[in-house]
């Protein structure tokens, strides 16, 4: 395959750039770690709490998951779970996945169907969100 100049600077500039999110990734989840840590010590020793923990872990949950998708994407360093799977027989492997696939199927279809459920609702009761009055029905379509 070819190297074209402007193909090899995007991919060094897309990857510097991973790397520096999934370092703000981390830093995330050791923001959200100190807080929880210090709210435990402190409602374990005073009758006190660290006001906001919960707000600050929500906020970097999404800050963590959001930044740190691009890194195993790029890198294909995909989570998989192989610890005892690889030892076992191939037909055994063959049942393990198809008894996988149809528990996730049916999960979906569970999900989907109730989330079908709870979005006619919403659009029934023309529910919209409190500050903005953004409808929410759209969103669970």
């Amino acid at each position: 395959m070819p190297q074209y100049p402007l193909w090899t600077k995007y991919q060094r500039l897309t990857s510097f750039l991973v790397d520096k999110t999934f370092f703000l990734a981390m830093i995330c989840l050791l923001g959200m770690i100190v807080p929880v840590t210090l709210d435990v010590i402190l409602r374990s020793l005073t009758p006190w709490s660290l006001p906001g923990t919960v707000e600050l872990e929500e906020l970097f949950m999404l800050m963590l998951v959001f930044l740190s998708l691009a890194e195993p994407q790029l890198k294909q360093r995909h989570i998989e779970m192989d610890l005892f799977f690889p030892h076992f027989p191939k037909p055994m492997q063959r049942g393990l996945m198809v008894f996988h696939w149809t528990v996730c199927l049916i999960l979906v279809l569970v999900l989907t169907y109730e989330v079908g459920v709870i979005s006619f609702e919403r659009f029934e009761t023309k529910q919209f969100t409190e500050v903005l009055a953004i409808p929410h029905w759209p969103f669970f379509f």
